[in-house]
């Protein structure tokens, strides 16, 4: 494509832009209410996720391990981890106990599906064990693990609970939406605040399903909504698929999560034509939303509008942020692109869609595909952004007089105190306002 450079090394330094899967099926455990969580796995899985963690979120987060030495690795851990299961149980009681395995467990082939079987219907309690060793894949693949296995294990038992799936009518439509990360998405509360909020004014009830405050009881709820989406196609297709085997709700997913004005309403107006609502009233409403983040957007533009054009810009981050962030800061405000630095496979589609979005105004940009901090590092250096949208670790001494705008994980500089999002019309605001305080710092 002529409108970006793939650039690579064939010998670097790999250092991973992203974690393990354990990590992933982690953060999923912690969006979900009165539940708690057990490890199987060495002490420092324990650590590392409770150290990350308490770094990204500024606070003690809690994760009990079993612990495994020597002897369990030769042996097998399947008596620690019942030991793990009765003390989480006496320290941290709760509604759903979900058990995640690690890269040991995984090679030592300890049957953690028998144990928890075992316990559960000892202990008369909802019990999820995730595959999720580190040899399973990234933070996305375990989350997506986490995603599946917890449908898969509570689904059945609440169907058998209630006398089948009913559908709300089309004049009150109820939906669910995945793809979004709790905690690992440092804006996932003011996002789902702001997906709800614009469907709340189309006439579309949100259930929150799977993307923070997840409870059974939202679950309970899941089996009567009319459709559930999926806001990151990288996010919930094995999940999606199972929604479809054991109910006859609608799917579908996103290629680009709705950042901007373009992506925004694309989105909104096509879930609300796939439930079929009155599509003049949708855009009446979009409109008016529009116009106010328009409203936003060029408050003291005479002052905000050199720091806008002024952008050079490097975005790091998950494809389908990635692409969104990109079309906004490029097309919808005016800067320059220098680097795209994707922390993710990025799709053949991904690609065809990221050309497109550069050729709008006839942006060139560096494309990094290889998930290597080495790599990022070094062509943020060659690149010499003014500005870089990226992770605390993508900080480099040498762009002193550089913005640099934490809006992925990991975050060590960041703590997000007001629910301000990042998706839909608001977060155009909250965008524009860490780009106009950011230049200002350094600037003025």
């Amino acid at each position: 494509m002529d409108s970006y450079e793939i650039v690579s090394e064939a010998f670097h330094a790999v250092e991973p832009a992203i974690s393990c899967g354990l990590a992933g099926g982690f953060l999923g455990t912690l969006g979900f209410d009165d539940s708690s969580r057990l490890v199987h796995g060495c002490s420092g899985c324990g650590f590392a996720m409770r150290y990350g963690l308490s770094q990204h979120w500024k606070s003690f987060i809690p994760c009990p391990v079993t612990s495994l030495h020597e002897n369990d690795v030769i042996f097998g851990g399947e008596k620690l981890l019942k030991k793990g299961i009765e003390d989480v149980e006496k320290i941290y009681p709760s509604e759903v106990l979900f058990i995640l395995t690690s890269c040991a467990t995984e090679i030592i082939g300890d049957d953690i599906e028998s144990v928890v079987l075992d316990e559960a219907e000892r202990r008369s309690k909802r019990i999820v064990a995730i595959d999720v060793g580190g040899a399973s894949g990234d933070i996305l693949d375990g989350y997506n693990r986490f995603l599946y296995k917890t449908i898969s294990t509570i689904y059945p038992p609440l169907l058998d609970e209630t006398d089948g799936c009913s559908s709300h009518s089309r004049n009150n439509p109820q939906i669910d939406i995945l793809g979004i990360i709790p905690f690992f998405d440092m804006f996932f509360r003011g996002d789902m605040q702001e997906l709800k909020r614009v469907f709340d004014a189309i006439g579309i009830r949100v259930n929150s399903f799977f993307t923070g405050q997840c409870s059974i009881e939202t679950m309970r709820r899941s089996l009567t909504s009319d459709l559930a989406v999926s806001l990151n196609k990288n996010i919930g297709e094995r999940a999606l698929k199972i929604i479809r085997r054991y109910t006859n709700i609608r799917t579908d997913s996103f290629n680009v999560v709705p950042i901007g004005f373009e992506y925004s309403r694309s989105f909104f107006f096509s879930v609300s034509e796939m439930l079929g609502l009155n599509l003049r009233k949708v855009s009446g409403v979009l409109d008016r939303e529009e116009e106010k983040a328009r409203e936003t957007m060029i408050r003291g533009f005479d002052f905000a509008k050199v720091m806008y054009n002024s952008g050079r810009v490097a975005i790091i981050g998950e494809t389908s942020w990635v692409l969104g962030l990109t079309n906004f800061l490029l097309n919808e405000v005016g800067m320059r692109s220098t680097l795209i630095a994707l922390t993710n496979n990025a799709t053949s589609k991904d690609m065809s869609e990221l050309d497109r979005i550069l050729n709008v105004r006839n942006n060139q940009a560096k494309v990094l595909i290889n998930q290597d901090n080495y790599l990022v590092r070094k062509y943020l250096s060659e690149s010499q952004p003014n500005i870089v949208f990226g992770r605390s670790i993508d900080r480099i001494k040498e762009l002193e007089n550089t913005v640099y705008i934490t809006w992925q994980f990991p975050s060590t500089n960041r703590f997000i105190l007001f629910d301000r999002p990042y998706l839909g019309y608001r977060g155009i605001g909250t965008i524009l306002d860490d780009i106009v305080n950011g230049f200002s710092s350094i600037w003025y």
